[in-house]
């Protein structure tokens, strides 16, 4: 091992060390970026004990070059650091003055010489974590050191919950040492290759490189070195080192954006890669920052143009510290504050990240509800059961958590007790964004016996469910809605059940009479276009499906004749695919429902697809009657009596 007889007491080895890193975009070419560090190492075992080994190495004269340009690379004031090594544990002594980026250097160059070659896998903590590790012997003078994975405690790992936006990082990081006849360390060459991807598409990311040598140059007794020295009087020596653990330390870098990154925020740059590029490089900044440095950006007056879409900047951080910074600036009860509220609101929405500390904070601001502005209250709502749902997804949490049953119990509460219809709609708008099997029995029960704008915006909340969540008693009731067995629904509420049922978990059994129900005579032949319209989009993408369909309509010849399946209505429903790549697809899917010639309900979804997955990433919709739910009326007779209708309006949705 490490140490074993391969570097007796009282011999120094020098090594050429030299350390490269290439990283390369994926769409960049042949172009890459590269970094790379070179010196001398001294190495010197002090002492050895049956279970304590304790080495001293000395980086010398270390450079540092890049590919553009050289760096000066921080000084140590002690060439010198000492390393103990515990079984398969090890700690490092270094200067509190180094620079961090130095400390990881020399923990990198640490953990090359921590090795021990045996038949069986085992457990090893070096610089990058804890790590699982498999020794092949290739010959009496060379073996090969294999890291199989590794567990870093990393807090600030950022992750999009939607599998196919996840990042794929395959690696290999090997080691490979030569011994000489003597026994000595001769070389050591590791290698840690990262192929960094989206997973979704393996052609957006990047590869890093890491590439170290070390060669020795000589090795020599070392004149008046005792051999006797105890291991208190040796780390008496080192009494001005630190003791630290040999795993990575994160470096605490201040947050000062560079003036051409917030040039690039502008406003005339809203919806070019520019503003998105320098938004990205903001974010991760901003999670570095201090309060009090978001604060001091946030009420320059340089910052003032561009406030809206720093906003967008904090609201992606998503850290207790930017949502303080954001509370000191703004006041999110004055109108005047709102229209940067919102916007911070609906980035903090999209994270995948919330931290429960934001959310208690907004729920409890929430529960006030002192605050006029209504539209403030909307926000609040969808916000809140947006980051309740991403908490609830995040590793280690989940629906159980304290803070989403806090929401969802605050959420379900209003729902049942209030007596204004339009604050119910509301908070049944925000269990669309909550998505929690427990609130299926509330909304269930709000579309069957709930009047027309409720039903509507309960049925909304359902149709976003997944699948999965509906068992056969549900099943039955969408059944009845669609069949308008217990009463007459809404065309909205029979069209979303529709898009239910058709899914491929359920419309094996939901199938055959939905399309015997086209030779009824329901009147409300929108309802049956758009069905019509569904059934043809289904077949043109599942050929399951579509045999399905065909063998009900070939058994009765009744079925397959124009006034049973013509066109007798506006209402259209196609997907087409807009993005094709090896290892993913990009879809877009059209809705229309017509009543009386004017749009109802229209909705264009964009669909990612892989082989095991796929989700929307963003929808808008159109729609008449209320600003909070799809129109309620029939398409050819009342459904509705006259004090049901609501006032006429119109309005848009938007989901991402």
């Amino acid at each position: 091992p490490a140490c074993g007889k391969v570097f007796p007491v009282g011999v120094q080895f020098d090594y050429e060390v030299r350390n490269l890193v290439v990283i390369n975009d994926l769409h960049a070419g042949e172009y890459n970026s590269s970094i790379e560090v070179a010196g001398t190492l001294k190495l010197r075992k002090l002492f050895e004990s049956e279970k304590k080994k304790l080495f001293t190495f000395a980086l010398q004269s270390p450079s540092l070059k890049g590919t553009d340009k050289n760096f000066n690379l921080p000084q140590s004031e002690d060439e010198r650091f000492l390393v103990e090594f515990d079984g398969s544990d090890a700690n490092i002594y270094l200067l509190e003055s180094d620079t961090i980026s130095l400390r990881n250097f020399k923990r990198g160059i640490a953990s090359l010489f921590q090795f021990f070659p045996e038949d069986e896998p085992k457990t090893e903590t070096d610089v990058t974590g804890q790590c699982s590790l498999a020794y092949d012997v290739l010959s009496d003078r060379k073996f090969v050191k294999r890291k199989i994975r590794c567990n870093t405690d990393n807090e600030d790992t950022y992750h999009r919950r939607e599998s196919p936006l996840g990042v794929m990082i395959p690696n290999a990081r090997n080691t490979e040492y030569h011994l000489d006849v003597a026994g000595s360390i001769e070389s050591i060459e590791n290698i840690e290759f990262f192929r960094i991807s989206l997973a979704g598409n393996k052609d957006v990311g990047a590869t890093v490189d890491s590439r170290t040598w070390l060669k020795l140059l000589s090795q020599k007794d070392v004149e008046g070195q005792s051999t006797t020295s105890s291991y208190d009087d040796i780390i008496k020596e080192f009494k001005d080192f630190q003791k630290f653990k040999i795993t990575h330390e994160h470096e605490e870098a201040p947050y000062k954006p560079e003036k051409s990154e917030t040039n690039d925020l502008a406003n005339g740059n809203i919806g070019t890669e520019k503003l998105s590029y320098a938004t990205l490089k903001l974010v991760e900044a901003a999670r570095r920052a201090k309060e009090e440095d978001l604060v001091r950006i946030l009420n320059a007056k340089t910052t003032k143009e561009i406030r809206g879409q720093l906003m967008d900047v904090l609201g992606a951080t998503q850290t207790l510290a930017a949502h303080n910074a954001v509370k000191k600036v703004l006041e999110f009860s004055k109108l005047a504050d709102f229209a940067y509220v919102e916007r911070y609101l609906q980035s903090l929405a999209c994270g995948s990240q919330p931290k429960a500390e934001v959310i208690e904070d907004l729920l409890e601001m929430l529960k006030k509800d002192d605050h006029e502005n209504q539209k403030l209250t909307e926000s609040l709502i969808q916000s809140i059961s947006s980051m309740a749902s991403n908490f609830a997804a995040l590793d280690g949490q989940s629906e159980n958590s304290q803070i989403f049953r806090e929401v969802l119990k605050f959420f379900t509460k209003i729902i049942e007790t209030t007596s204004k219809s339009q604050r119910k709609i509301q908070f049944l708008h925000g269990l669309m964004n909550l998505k929690s099997a427990e609130t299926i029995p509330l909304l269930m029960d709000s579309v069957l016996n709930g009047p027309r704008a409720i039903s509507v915006e309960a049925m909304k909340s359902l149709v976003t469910m997944p699948r999965e969540y509906f068992n056969l008693d549900y099943v039955k009731h969408f059944e009845q809605i669609y069949h308008q067995k217990r009463k007459r629904f809404d065309s909205s509420v029979r069209t979303m059940a529709m898009e239910i049922l058709l899914d491929p978990l359920f419309y094996q059994s939901s199938l055959k009479n939905m399309i015997y129900s086209l030779k009824s005579t329901d009147n409300s032949y929108e309802v049956r276009q758009y069905f019509l319209q569904r059934l043809r989009m289904e077949s043109e993408n599942s050929a399951e499906f579509r045999k399905f369909a065909n063998d009900i309509i070939q058994e009765d010849p009744t079925l397959n004749n124009y006034h049973v399946i013509g066109a007798k209505g506006l209402s259209t429903a196609l997907s087409r695919k807009f993005l094709t790549s090896p290892s993913f697809n990009s879809t877009l899917l059209s809705v229309q429902e017509i009543d009386k010639g004017i749009l109802k309900r229209g909705v264009v979804d964009m669909i990612f697809e892989t082989d095991k997955s796929k989700f929307s990433y963003f929808k808008i919709g159109l729609y008449a009657d209320g600003l909070s739910s799809f129109m309620g009326s029939s398409d050819s007779e009342s459904e509705e009596s006259s004090e049901d209708q609501p006032d006429p309006t119109a309005g848009m949705e938007l989901v991402v």
